[in-house]
């Protein structure tokens, strides 16, 4: 049985091995196509894996957490490029080398809550099948080794087939590939369907094998991937924390650990609203959960950014931390929550808002200043010392402040040093509104940003009390020193202990024959100047009592010789040292004493004749002892006129009993007293005094009488007053000028109301026949508006805002305009005469001048009968002038034509008669008047060459004349014929002006004259509009006042595109353009409005014309 089994199994065997190389060839080929087939499933899931590892990333456009997808995805194998787009097809990531040949491209949409966010696209390398068609081949050459293998085979076959367990060793392989054992090798000793469970048992025992290796590649790649994001999540700069969809915190970084202050474990077990939290507000007061980010993120799902909160520690301490927190869009995930330590940022806040208090709170003034000389900071002490408003210091510059003459003499230089880097300090007397004159301490101190000096901090202190204690001592010192050094005894000051000299007068050290460094320093002992018996005696009274007077002692001086004195001395604290005051009394020789009292009061009248300041000193009942030179040469008497007089004999009775009064007074109170009054000094000049006064006393220590000083202030009250005068009349200048600007601009405003006025009147005029019915009406409607426009002209005039212009002119017309204009403001109780020469000849003057002449005469007349009624009478005549009426005037001999305004009221007081002509003197009350009437009238009649004249009587009236010089060429004078026919043409011109009623009659009047006109309203729109066709216009008129852009500044910008073109500029009033500034921009003309049609169509011909020329 077994030899025919062996038959069969040898027969098998042939047939097993011709079939085998068939079955491997197709085996090789099958084994490619399955892994083949792996290599493609393992592609698809790494791009899967890849577009769900950027979904979150891509969704918070989070590019280095991209960058490092992609650097982790090149670790997996296989993967040669990567490519991600938004939703919009935006590239945000590309990377690797795409166009590889062979490489196999997988394209993944990439799904964030059911929506398509993005794409990636995985470029593979291509399958490698040769590994496995060599396995094949080396195979098949094995089996065509037919002797060696079919014998090997045979042996093998037949030994297995008696000798193994087929279905054991079946079952044994099945339970080695369950625990993982693929490598066992399968063969079937008996029967052909146990060999082909075999080969497939082996078959698949390969497989797994090969899918479980790819799989473990795969997942190492996978954890390689999760290190890195999980080291970039540890060690990013901020704070992140990972909370599930209940608000349980699930992940955090190291950084998270250090700032909230607790371990990892601990915090992943807590809750976002926790009750382990203490939060505070930044105003520090506590913070409901509610309030947190996180909380508000994860419960409205919405991004919460920048929330400042403060988090208590356990030791008591405050995190300040800036919170954002981020919903994550990912099942069963919350939020995501970043935070940074805003702590030391939070610190500098809260020292900056210190520092500020501290600056507000302190007394001393506080500024900074910047490089331009601009206050920049100011603390509240230095406004209440200037009594003024922050905003009305800051952006001004110092020198508005204190005074461009302080500002240059004392501050500006400190300044200029700090800029230089220097520190600068001085003590100066400053004016305050809020604290009167005060003395500063001021240090100056560069401020620098970031190195560079940007500005000076000036601080300021008031020393104004320490520099009167230390003058206060200063002038007590110097009191002493002179009373000790002058004294006619002598002087000396010594320890009371020691008996060691600290200070002598001259006469001590005479009196010892000894230098003065010989004796300070020295003890009395050492230098053998008393008898020993005498000293202690002397001490014991000195401690015993604090003193000791009319003591008799002996000095024994430096030669031997021994001088008897009559000592006093005093025990004062000198330094926190006991000390004496000693002086003495030389007893010996008394005549030497005498004389040298002599010797010494002649030094003390020597010494205050040389003082320049008045002394004088009398005793106790009033009676005057003595004066010095200076005394005697203010009052202009000789000292035997004065000597034993009382104030009584000296001063007119209210100065007397004043000094009186203030003699008991200072007798009674001592101390030392300062009287302020007037006295008649010599010449019986009225002078400004200050009285300063003090009592002396005698031996005994009582009161003998008083001395005093005067100190002459009248200079210094009247340079005083003629300040307090000057601020006054700058006061008035500084009003006249508010009216002068607020004029200027309501003639402005004014003038375009009267041009479609004036316009209009002029066209209809044109228009109508001679023998309208209307005709008259639109005439005097006409008439008005150029009366209104010469208002305005005299307006301008007053307000400076207008050049004069010296024409021939008829003052008749002049001076009833003005008597028309006043007559309706003087009330009827005031009657006005007229006598008008009707042939008075013509004068060159300005008309506005002449009228402003005429109406300040008049409203002057009118204030002097306004109380009780009364005439005033103008009038007007033609009269030569020589001789003795030229003097009067200082005018030159001719004919003159004089107006006068005579009046019947209180007339004028000779006293000030003489004043009436000084600008800002006035005789009105409060209101009524700036007293610039005559002043001004005073200066225009001098500019036209005439004079003034004042004739008045007190409580008769006053009359006010006023010469003008007659027009020598008055013959030459021709007027113009009124309806002269207006220049015409068709030129291109373009109208610019912001009022669109006064630009329609402009461009009404234009296009009568002939012109093609374009109108803008505006000078952006003009600018445009010639910017888009330069050469559409033959000429552009203006007008000057314009929001955006002025006349002169749009004429500026035309001439730069077009530099030919003519352009006119129109105004209601010339102060910021002037014939200077015309010719300079290269603007052809200017019309003042309100302007006639001729004289705008003469203006425009001219400009063309010369254009053209």
């Amino acid at each position: 049985m077994k030899s025919i089994s062996r038959i069969i199994a040898v027969r098998l065997c042939v047939i097993i091995l011709i079939l085998g190389i068939l079955t491997g060839g197709l085996f090789s080929y099958y084994l490619v196509q399955t892994d083949k087939q792996a290599y493609e499933e393992n592609m698809a899931r790494q791009a899967d894996f890849i577009a769900g590892k950027i979904a979150i990333d891509l969704w918070t456009y989070n590019e280095p957490a991209l960058d490092y997808m992609a650097a982790a995805a090149f670790q997996m194998s296989y993967i040669k490029a990567l490519k991600i787009w938004d939703a919009s097809g935006q590239f945000h990531l590309s990377s690797g080398k795409e166009q590889a040949q062979g490489s196999q491209v997988l394209r993944r949409n990439v799904v964030m809550k059911n929506e398509v966010i993005g794409a990636v696209e995985v470029a593979f390398a291509p399958f490698d099948s040769g590994p496995i068609w060599k396995r094949t081949l080396m195979t098949a050459l094995t089996i065509l080794l037919p002797v060696l293998l079919f014998s090997i085979l045979q042996v093998f076959l037949v030994v297995r087939t008696l000798l193994s367990d087929p279905m054991g060793d079946l079952l044994q392989g099945i339970e080695d590939i369950s625990e993982g054992a693929y490598s066992r090798d399968f063969s079937a000793g008996k029967g052909l369907e146990m060999q082909r469970i075999a080969n497939s048992v082996k078959h698949l025992s390969g497989k797994l094998a090969r899918r479980e290796a790819a799989i473990r590649d795969s997942e190492k790649r996978l954890q390689e991937s999760l290190e890195k994001y999980r080291t970039l999540f540890n060690s990013f700069p901020l704070g992140i924390s990972v909370s599930d969809s209940q608000g349980r915190i699930m992940e955090t970084n190291q950084k998270a650990e250090q700032l909230l202050g607790a371990p990892k474990h601990e915090l992943e077990q807590r809750f976002l609203d926790g009750e382990n939290w203490r939060i505070i507000r930044p105003d520090k007061t506590d913070m409901p959960p509610e309030e947190f980010a996180s909380v508000v993120a994860l419960r409205e799902e919405r991004l919460v950014k920048n929330q400042e909160m403060g988090i208590l520690r356990e030791d008591g301490s405050v995190m300040w931390l800036n919170v954002t927190a981020t919903p994550l869009p990912l099942e069963n995930y919350g939020v995501v929550v970043a935070y940074s330590d805003i702590s030391e940022k939070k610190q500098l806040q809260e020292n900056l808002l210190a520092h500020k208090n501290i600056v507000s709170a302190t007394t001393d003034f506080i500024s900074l200043v910047d490089r331009d000389y601009r206050y920049v900071i100011v603390n509240d002490s230095y406004l209440t010392l200037t009594q003024k408003a922050r905003e009305d210091l800051v952006g001004r510059t110092v020198a508005e402040n204190v005074g461009e003459e302080v500002f240059q003499s004392i501050v500006k230089p400190q300044i200029d040093r700090c800029l230089r880097g220097e520190n600068a300090r001085y003590q100066e007397w400053f004016e305050f509104a809020g604290g009167g004159r005060r003395f500063m301490d001021i240090t100056y101190t560069p401020h620098r940003e970031q190195g560079k000096i940007t500005g000076v901090a000036v601080n300021g202190r008031d020393i104004t009390e320490l520099k009167r204690t230390q003058d206060s001592i200063r002038e007590s010192e110097e009191k002493f020193y002179k009373a000790f050094h002058s004294s006619p005894v002598i002087k000396s000051i010594s320890t009371l202990e020691e008996g060691r000299f600290l200070d002598a007068n001259q006469l001590f050290l005479d009196m010892l024959e000894i230098e003065r460094e010989d004796l300070i320093g020295q003890k009395a002992e050492d230098l053998g100047l008393w008898q020993n018996m005498d000293r202690d005696f002397v001490i014991r009274e000195l401690k015993q009592k604090g003193y000791a007077h009319n003591l008799p002692v002996e000095i024994i001086t430096r030669s031997g010789k021994r001088v008897p004195i009559l000592w006093f001395g005093d025990v004062v604290r000198i330094q926190d040292q006991s000390c004496v005051i000693a002086s003495g009394f030389d007893l010996t020789e008394l005549k030497k004493s005498e004389d040298a009292l002599r010797e010494s009061e002649s030094f003390l009248n020597i010494l205050l004749d040389a003082i320049p300041v008045p002394v004088c000193y009398k005793n106790r009942e009033g009676l005057f002892l003595g004066f010095n030179k200076a005394y005697l040469d203010f009052f202009g008497q000789d000292m035997e006129q004065l000597v034993g007089k009382t104030v009584f004999d000296l001063y007119p009775p209210d100065a007397a009993e004043l000094l009186h009064q203030k003699d008991i007074e200072l007798f009674r109170d001592g101390g030392i007293q300062i009287i302020e009054m007037q006295i008649a000094a010599a010449l019986d000049e009225l002078r400004d005094i200050v009285f300063y006064r003090a009592v002396f006393k005698d031996r005994a220590g009582e009161t003998a009488g008083l001395v005093g000083t005067i100190l002459d202030i009248t200079d210094r009250k009247q340079a005083q007053a003629e300040r307090n005068r000057l601020e006054t009349r700058l006061m008035q200048a500084q009003k006249m000028e508010s009216i002068g600007t607020l004029a200027g601009g309501i003639a402005h405003d004014f003038n375009n109301i009267l041009t479609p006025i004036v316009g209009i009147s002029d066209m209809m005029l044109e228009d109508m026949t001679p023998d309208s019915q209307d005709r008259d009406s639109i005439l005097e409607i006409h008439k008005a508006g150029k009366r209104g426009r010469d208002l305005v002209r005299q307006i301008l005039a007053f307000s400076r805002q207008s050049e004069h212009e010296m024409i021939p002119i008829r003052l008749q017309k002049v001076i009833q305009e003005a008597l028309k204009l006043s007559r309706s403001s003087i009330p009827a109780n005031i009657e006005i005469l007229q006598d008008i020469q009707p042939d008075c000849g013509l004068v060159k003057a300005d008309p506005t001048q002449i009228h402003q002449i005429a109406m300040n005469l008049i409203t002057n007349a009118y204030h002097a009968v306004e109380e009780s009624g009364g005439i005033i009478k103008v009038s007007l005549k033609e009269k030569p002038l020589f001789g003795h009426d030229l003097k009067e005037q200082d005018l030159l001999p001719g004919f003159y034509a004089e107006f006068t305004v005579a009046d019947n009221g209180c007339g004028i007081d000779p006293a000030i008669r003489d004043k009436i002509f000084d600008p800002y003197f006035t005789t009105k009350g409060k209101g009524k008047g700036t007293g610039l009437g005559l002043a001004v009238i005073h200066g225009i009649v001098k500019e036209h060459k005439g004079g003034v004249r004042i004739d008045s009587q007190p409580g008769k009236g006053a009359a006010v004349t006023v010469s003008l010089p007659l027009h020598t060429d008055a013959e030459k004078v021709i007027e113009q014929p009124e309806q002269e026919p207006c220049p015409l043409g068709t030129e291109r011109i373009m109208l610019v002006d912001d009022e669109a009623p006064v630009a329609k009659i402009q461009e009404a009047a234009l296009t009568r004259l002939g012109y093609r006109v374009t109108t803008r309203i505006g000078s952006r729109e003009a600018l445009q509009t010639f910017q888009e066709n330069p050469q559409a216009f033959d000429l552009v008129m203006t007008d000057m006042n314009m929001p955006h852009m002025t006349g002169d500044q749009l004429a500026l910008a035309i001439l730069e595109i077009r530099p030919d073109i003519p352009i006119i500029i129109c105004t209601g009033y010339s102060e910021k353009i002037s014939p200077d500034r015309l010719d300079a921009l290269g603007v052809k003309g200017l019309i003042m409005k309100p302007a006639i049609k001729r004289e705008v169509a003469r203006m425009v011909r001219r400009a063309l014309d010369e254009a053209k020329a």
